[in-house]
């Protein structure tokens, strides 16, 4: 197995969640950030994936951009989870791929 299970990578140019690995038939389960699609690679065809290098981080109580348009807060930061990390003051689970600091 060349990536872990729970890892974050870049596959054609996108960020994906590597959730699972099935040493038995020998592919990758990934969940794409944005529409949270599913997909399966086998290994020996995962030549365009590579780990991500710096995955955003952000902290309680800091504003953010969502993908659609809304400028929120987040509430909570679940360290336990690293695919849906952040919770936003309206409720909404959101991985580190689907917001935007907002510096003012």
């Amino acid at each position: 197995m060349k990536y872990k299970q729970k890892q974050w990578v870049i596959h054609q140019g996108e960020p994906y969640f590597i959730d699972y690995y099935s040493e038995e038939y020998d592919y990758y389960v990934l969940i794409k950030s944005i529409n949270r699609n599913y997909k399966q690679i086998k290994e020996n065809a995962i030549e365009d994936i590579y780990p991500v290098e710096d995955i955003p981080t952000f902290s309680e109580d800091q504003t953010i951009l969502t993908l659609t348009g809304q400028i929120t807060q987040i509430k909570r930061v679940d360290k336990c989870d690293n695919y849906t990390t952040y919770q936003t003051s309206n409720g909404v689970w959101c991985t580190p791929f689907e917001i935007t600091e907002i510096n003012y």
